[in-house]
């Protein structure tokens, strides 16, 4: 059905409207946006569719806002005066355009305008037969206006010959009237001559409302009548009103040439009032009779001053002009007169129209009769030329018939011979392009039934190329035109299918080749710490076998030099990786796939053959991306710690293809594209470790995929991919993952602890003796003992250090590989956390709780020795495994971590001996104290303490170092010494004479000689002797030589008491001296020896005493 055309009305259906707004706007829109573009302007279009939604159209270089405010500038009159000038153009247009159509429709199909169409002689006829009718018609209406025409004169007559004929246009429906200038300067009236100015308007006041009536020269143009004033306007006017011309200057006017085609129009510009109830034209004194009931110029007087004629009903008169002019019926007209009474008036009224059109007529007869008379002439003269150029054509036709029809026939034989031999050539041409168009069609074929697409694609577009525009015969043009392009779609079909098989199968070559690259980082690793190990073994070794200082610095120098000709086959390119992929998927014989990127590479050769290169770019990269974020999904039916290895080796595997395709793929991907999916990848890494680290609860969980996610990260920074993200996880994940091993640690510290004896650990074996021993570095002597061997320390001290070596493997293993070179401080510090908050703290737990004896306590003490030599292993060892050179590590002398604990074992200790030499000295009770002799071997008490600490010593030298073995015997000898202070100051010793001190210098005496039986197991201590024990009794050997003193008054020197009594105190001096009595004085010994003199020392003492008593 064909498309009907719309009628201009307003669609009664809602959708209708909307579906033509649709259609039509698109025209509308394309037409504004030409316009702007072509003429440069601002443009701002908007409409409002049907469903009240904007459209905005805005030109190239407009802006919405600068539009809509250049329009807001605009002022009200100026937008009406535009619009105005635009209906005037407009009406303008149509009318040109309507004057127009009425030429062409006057000239018609004719050849008046252009003799030169004329083309044959029965044209020329015609010519000829209407110019004489044209001319009949002509002269008839010649010889009817000169039967018709009348003279006429002016018979009224004014002062200086002054004619003044008055009469009504027929189209205005006012008197029209002509002026001239009279040889005296005056105005002279005439009826429309054309060979004089124009007319002017006589303008009326506005208290008369009459229409201004203005006159042209052409005849077949007619004015506008202006609208007819309102009835109330003529009221004012009555029957008998008259008209009075006035004039009262002469105005010079130009003068119009003699054609018609002169239709310039000149107003006056004086204006000629009417007053009320009269019009008053003044010219020359003279009064012209106005057209009322007597039209007949015959009864004008001409009498100076003033005329009054009188006016019937202006208005009526005006409308019965108006319809005679636009030939109405007149009917009405009729009827009032004769309702009136007046029918003469409607007479002489019409009468006086109908000699004034009668004088038009006469007018313009006279003024074209010598026209018409010309223009017969001139058809005349024509006629003649059209008679003569006929002849003319006849014979030339003649003579050309006559002359070409031979030569006609001759090239109509040329022609039809021409015909046949550029048909047979065309033909010859067309089967030689057809021959070669098959032959290449046949070798396409071929390539694709071998699947060889890329040169069938060829051999195609060759066709297309070379034969397609050549190709004239339409059955084979279809052909081509159908295979072409079905070739090309199964091509494309395809090469789609192969690489959807290939996007299939890269998954899991992708997955095997990052096993593969994964395993060999693990490979290099490995081989990289068999080297260090191997090299810290060299260096252990050298540091036993040395003897001197000077040879260690040099063997430390040449430990950590670097051997890389050993991965020179690991160096970053991914040709090994592709390589042992290839040899791994070979070796299992099918079972998995080997990496092959040639049908990807073939799949992006035939889409470039296309012309489809980006397409195929875009949806290789969707589609890679899929399967990226598909290699993202973790499963949460299996453990993340059982599945973590497939998941990183999937992504591992996915961008080191990735990068191979970058570097060998011809712009098949870009590395934008690349480093825009590892951001991806890494961030949801980050992500999924993240939330892996915070659900898991075990320490070797995190170190075991930590590990794998360092050597993801160190596999994939081979191929310059940013691991950065991936590290600093691992890094904020450092405090958990020690928490955790601290925890660990801090149960297998207590289980250890709990399983201990606390007895010398024997070993038979010197494979024990070299676990347990040799690889911790505690021994004190490089000769092999003799086995079995006791050792000075229990077994919790192995444990202990073999929890503790493990605990530095781990965290070294942790920090290792994670991006930061000196993880040694971090070590260290972790260690120094695991020393002294796990180790210390379990050691100090168990010493609080009090379940330790004297030989337990002492191999504990024991033990803080060994485990002293320890600490200084471990801190070595985790310094070896960081890879930092020893004497780096050895600077500074680090504290002993285990000091608490140290400290608290000889507390307890030293708790535990006091305790028991206080049981021994529960044997003073024995002592005289006012005994009459001392006793010959001293008290009881000491025997007991001399025996058990001879015992003690003979004990603890072989498990306690020297120096712990010198700080207990000084702690005991001190609580002896204040033990034996204590006892002269008790409340229980009142008196105590010279005997009792006697005794008690013979107990320190002995106390001394077992401090100089000592003195061969201090030989060697550089800080303890057999006289410094001594010093542990200082105190109560100066507090018996001031008893024993035959002058204690010498207390009170200074320098004497600095050299001789500084560990006395002035107070125990004063409160012991009080209770000190001379074996002779006795009680109720002053009755036997009154009057006798006083005892020196006694005396000496009494000073004393007040002394110190006077100074306190």
């Amino acid at each position: 059905m064909g498309r009907v055309k719309l009628k201009i009305k307003r669609l009664e259906n809602s959708s209708s409207r909307q579906v033509t707004y649709s259609k039509r706007k698109a025209g509308i829109l394309k037409k504004a946006k030409e316009l702007s573009i072509l003429c440069d302007i601002d443009l701002l279009l908007i409409m409002f569719a049907p469903n009240s939604k904007a459209t905005i159209c805005v030109g190239d270089r407009s802006n919405i806002e600068k539009v809509i405010e250049r329009f807001a500038q605009v002022s009200p009159q100026e937008r009406a005066k535009r619009k105005l000038e635009s209906l005037e153009a407009l009406k303008k247009t149509f009318k040109k355009l309507d004057h127009d159509v009425n030429i062409q429709e006057f000239l018609g199909p004719s050849c008046w305008a252009d003799p030169d169409k004329i083309n044959n002689i029965d044209h020329i006829r015609a010519m000829e037969q209407s110019l004489k009718e044209s001319l009949n018609r002509i002269q008839a209406h010649k010889e009817n206006f000169g039967k018709q025409l009348i003279s006429v004169d002016c018979n009224g007559q004014f002062q200086n010959d002054m004619h003044l004929p008055l009469g009504l246009g027929y189209a205005q429906g006012a008197s029209s009237v002509s002026w001239l200038h009279d040889t005296d300067c005056q105005q002279l009236m005439l009826p429309q001559d054309a060979n004089l100015i124009s007319q002017r308007n006589v303008r009326c006041s506005s208290d008369t409302g009459l229409p201004d009536y203005p006159a042209y020269f052409n005849t077949d143009k007619q004015t506008e009548a202006n609208e007819l004033v309102p009835d109330e306007s003529l009221h004012g006017f009555s029957p008998n009103a008259c008209f009075r011309l006035q004039l009262g200057a002469q105005f010079h006017y130009q003068t119009y040439g003699h054609t018609l085609l002169n239709e310039r129009m000149f107003k006056p510009e004086v204006d000629h009032s009417l007053q009320e109830h009269t019009l008053d034209y003044q010219v020359n004194h003279f009064e012209t009779p106005g057209p009322g009931y007597d039209a007949s110029f015959q009864n004008w007087a001409s009498t100076s001053g003033n005329c009054e004629v009188a006016i019937y009903d202006e208005r009526s008169y005006t409308q019965l002009f108006s319809a005679i002019s636009n030939g109405e019926d007149l009917g009405p007209f009729v009827r009032r007169a004769f309702v009136s009474g007046r029918p003469e008036s409607l007479l002489s009224s019409l009468r006086h129209f109908s000699r004034s059109k009668e004088s038009e007529i006469e007018e313009v007869c006279k003024a074209h009769y010598q026209d018409f008379i010309r223009a017969v002439d001139d058809l005349r003269s024509l006629l003649k030329d059209v008679d003569s150029l006929k002849s003319a054509l006849d014979d030339s036709n003649t003579a050309l018939q006559s002359a070409a029809g031979p030569l006609l026939a001759a090239l109509d034989s040329y022609l039809e011979a021409r015909a046949v031999a550029d048909n047979l050539s065309a033909a010859l041409d067309a089967a030689q392009l057809c021959s070669r168009l098959f032959a290449h069609l046949a070798r396409a074929n071929e390539h694709l039934e071998a699947d060889h697409l890329y040169l069938a694609l060829r051999a195609v577009a060759a066709a297309e190329r070379d034969y397609l525009p050549s190709t004239t015969h339409p059955t084979i043009r279809r052909m081509l035109l159908r295979l072409i392009p079905a070739v090309r779609a199964h091509a494309e079909r395809k090469i789609s299918k192969e690489f959807s098989d290939w996007m299939v199968q890269i998954r899991v070559a992708s997955r095997h080749l990052g096993q593969i690259a994964i395993g060999r980082a693990s490979a290099a690793r490995q081989r990289e710490e068999e080297l260090r190990a191997r090299q810290r073994q060299a260096e252990e070794q050298g540091l036993l076998r040395s003897s001197s200082v000077t040879s260690t610095p040099a063997f430390r120098d040449n430990t950590y030099s670097l051997r890389v000709e050993e991965d020179d086959d690991w160096a970053g390119d991914d040709a090994d990786d592709l390589a042992a992929a290839a040899a791994a998927a070979a070796s299992s014989e099918g079972s998995t796939p080997g990496l092959d990127l040639t049908p990807l590479y073939r799949a992006y050769h035939i889409h470039k053959t296309l012309s489809l290169e980006e397409r195929f770019r875009r949806y290789y990269f969707e589609n890679r991306k899929l399967q990226l974020t598909s290699d993202f999904q973790v499963s949460s039916l299996t453990p993340f710690l059982e599945s973590h290895q497939t998941f990183f080796a999937q992504i591992a595997g996915f961008f080191i293809v990735e990068d191979r395709i970058l570097r060998t793929g011809g712009g098949l991907i870009a590395r934008p594209d690349v480093d825009a999916l590892w951001e991806t990848a890494v961030n949801k890494m980050v992500s999924v470790l993240e939330d892996q680290f915070s659900r898991m609860q075990t320490a070797n969980h995190l170190l075991l995929i930590k590990d794998y996610v360092s050597l993801f990260g160190v596999t994939l920074h081979r191929y310059r991919y940013a691991v950065d993200p991936l590290l600093n996880v691992l890094s904020k994940h450092r405090d958990k993952y020690h928490d955790l091993l601290l925890s660990d640690c801090r149960r297998q510290v207590s289980e250890a602890l709990d399983a201990d004896k606390f007895a010398q650990m024997v070993m038979k074996k010197e494979y024990e003796y070299s676990m347990n021993v040799l690889s911790f570095q505690i021994q004190t002597s490089d000769i092999t003992p003799a086995f079995p061997y006791v050792a000075p320390f229990s077994s919790s001290v192995p444990d202990l250090c073999r929890i503790s070596r493990s605990f530095i493997e781990d965290s070294v293993s942790f920090m290792s590989h994670g991006g930061q070179l000196d993880i040694y401080p971090i070590v260290k510090k972790y260690l120094e956390r695991l020393l002294i908050e796990v180790v210390d703290g379990s050691i100090v737990r168990l010493i609080d709780s009090g379940g330790l004896g004297v030989s337990q306590a002492m191999q504990v003490a024991a033990n803080m020795a060994v485990l002293e030599r320890a600490c200084e292993f471990l801190f070595r060892h985790a310094a070896q495994l960081s890879g930092i050179p020893l004497r780096n590590a050895e600077k500074g002398r680090r504290e002993f971590p285990l000091k608490k604990s140290r400290d608290a074992t000889e507390r307890l200790l030293l708790g535990l001996l006091r305790n028991k030499i206080d049981d021994f000295m529960m044997l003073t009770d024995s002592i005289s104290w006012l005994g009459e002799s001392p006793p010959p071997n001293g008290n009881e008490y000491t025997n007991e303490v001399i025996i058990y600490l001879e015992t003690l010593v003979s004990t603890a030298q072989q498990i306690l170092p020297i120096n712990v073995l010198w700080r207990v015997l000084q702690g005991v000898l001190s609580h002896i010494c204040d033990k034996i202070i204590g006892l002269f100051m008790s409340d229980a010793v009142k008196r105590f004479n010279s005997n009792a001190v006697f005794g008690i210098d013979i107990d320190l005496k002995m106390f001394e000689s077992f401090t100089e039986n000592q003195s061969h197991v201090f030989y060697d201590s550089d800080d303890s002797s057999a006289n410094e024990l001594k010093l542990a009794l200082l105190e109560a050997r100066q507090l018996v030589n001031l008893l024993m003193s035959n002058n204690p008054e010498n207390f009170l020197n200074a320098v004497i008491r600095e050299r001789s009594y500084n560990k006395l105190d002035y107070k125990k001096v004063v409160t012991i001296t009080e209770k000190f009595r001379e074996s002779s004085d006795r009680l109720f010994g002053t009755f036997g020896t009154r009057g006798a003199k006083q005892n020196p020392k006694q005396k000496s003492l009494d000073a004393l005493i007040k002394r110190l008593k006077d100074a306190s």
